[in-house]
């Protein structure tokens, strides 16, 4: 899954719900307090592997931001790797902001919402 829009992550940092730092996401992982991790697609291929391993058998969901930078950008500090989420609210409202273009159809287009329902109104 991929997050291009880091505006929630700006919020969750400023609630304190948020481990910045390789080394912080693992310790939030080893003690179950990380909802999601947060991966820079440009992180060190070793970093992404031990950690993506690490997430999937803590049954925690990796979500890919596009750089390093720009993760940085939203935490406050230079270039941020990795991140863990440790607040559920936060952690749905970004897997939310994933979701459509994960479930969007074969052709591309959005699932349709309109149901038989709502159309007989």
């Amino acid at each position: 899954m991929l997050l291009t829009e880091l505006g929630i992550v700006g919020l969750a940092r400023r609630a304190g719900k948020v481990a910045i730092g390789r080394e912080a996401a693992r310790i939030a992982i080893l003690r179950h307090h990380c909802r999601v991790l947060l991966l820079a697609q440009d992180a060190p291929t070793r970093v992404r592997t031990r950690l993506t391993a690490m997430a999937e058998s803590y049954q925690v969901p990796v979500v890919e931001v596009v750089s390093k930078a720009a993760l940085g950008e939203r935490l406050g500090c230079p270039e941020v790797v990795a991140a863990a989420v440790c607040d559920q609210s936060f952690a749905e409202g970004i897997l939310n902001k994933c979701l459509p273009a994960r479930d969007a159809g074969a052709s591309g287009e959005p699932p349709a919402t309109d149901t038989p329902e709502h159309s007989r109104r």
